[in-house]
């Protein structure tokens, strides 16, 4: 049952994490327009395209900021009530520590499930068209260069592209190799040493061709082999995000399922997949970390609370980048580089908050 003082503790907690979420937003901002601004203007980027780019990047600003925010708004609306002894006298009523504290763990993971469907599947397109503005309206990029591009992965239709040199303006390609899903299953693959674009499709040959059914797997070589299915242009190949992060959930479990079929590595697109559920967990963890920290009134000043908040964030950024580097590289397996912060940290919270006073 919802009481009158549930309601009131979280609607102070969301006060206050509005306030705090801005707060970061607006510094993270400021901070990066200084460091561009000399950018802006040897290019001559225009002010719209420079609102746009923010205005895309502010879902990863907040997706990023989040449980920062939250620690911090935890601290200090429970700091509030224990140095105005309201929590004192909420438990000398019977009400023990952790059903006062409900609330705010109920909205730390109502953030987090927020988060994994917001991180999952709406930031990678918002990443996408920043990093578009940012290199062809604002750094004034071409959109191809005379240069081969290497190991180029693309996704279109249900079709997996990876392509090992891609010469964009002479619309050829050295080791193309085309994987077709069906039913969340590899239907088939064409696997050719060159392929050139004419007449708005690719001109595969020779090759090989693979066609999967349930029990067994037909191969047939091909001299020339050339379907309107293969539409995607050497600059529409280019366009599109290649970087797992601007990858949505299901983008990204089928890439790596395709690039395991052609036996390239996946360490960092698995560790960014795991994370798209993992980093949301940070929220719950963090409301679990500061509220009981400022339940003890000697811990609940405002400028303690800011203190220890940032130094709490610190850390556990600082762990999620180093187990994300392992992962990429193969020092930890992508399930551990993920999830080993999230592990440490929820732990820490419980040892906290089996010590306070009930």
């Amino acid at each position: 049952m919802i009481s009158s003082f549930d309601r009131y503790l979280g609607r102070e907690f969301l006060r206050v994490l509005g306030i705090t979420l801005a707060g970061f937003i607006v510094v993270y901002l400021l901070v990066d327009i200084f460091d561009n601004i000399d950018t802006f203007i040897d290019r001559d980027a225009r002010l719209g395209s420079v609102i746009r780019y923010y205005l895309c990047l502010c879902p990863y600003i907040i997706i990023l900021t989040l449980p920062m925010a939250a620690l911090l708004a935890s601290m200090l609306s429970v700091g509030s009530l224990a140095r105005s002894n309201e929590l004192v006298a909420m438990k000398t009523s019977g009400v023990s520590l952790y059903r006062l504290l409900l609330p705010l763990w109920l909205v730390g993971a109502g953030l987090s499930i927020l988060i994994v469907v917001g991180g999952g599947w709406l930031l990678p397109e918002t990443s996408a068209a920043a990093r578009r503005i940012k290199r062809f309206e604002i750094d004034r990029r071409p959109a191809h260069g005379r240069e081969p591009e290497r190991n180029v992965v693309y996704q279109s239709d249900g079709l997996v592209y990876h392509i090992s040199v891609l010469h964009t303006e002479q619309g050829v390609a050295e080791g193309l190799g085309l994987i077709a899903e069906h039913d969340g299953r590899i239907a088939w693959r064409v696997d050719s040493q060159s392929a050139q674009f004419r007449e708005g499709c690719w001109n595969l040959g020779p090759g090989l061709l693979r066609v999967f059914s349930a029990s067994d797997e037909r191969v047939a070589a091909f001299t020339i082999l050339r379907s309107a299915a293969f539409s995607a242009s050497p600059t529409d190949l280019l366009k599109k995000p290649q970087e797992p992060e601007e990858l949505g959930v299901p983008e990204l479990r089928r890439l790596i399922r395709a690039m395991r079929t052609s036996g390239l590595p996946t360490s960092k697109q698995e560790v960014e997949l795991q994370l798209r559920f993992s980093f949301p967990l940070a929220n719950l963890i963090m409301v679990l970390i500061g509220a009981p920290l400022a339940s003890t009134p000697r811990r609940s000043g405002l400028a303690l609370s800011f203190g220890i908040s940032i130094a709490i964030s610190f850390a556990f950024f600082g762990c999620v980048r180093a187990c994300q580097a392992l992962g990429h590289h193969g020092g930890l397996p992508p399930t551990v580089a993920a999830w080993l912060p999230d592990a440490v940290f929820m732990t820490a919270g419980g040892l906290i908050l089996s010590r306070v006073r009930k």
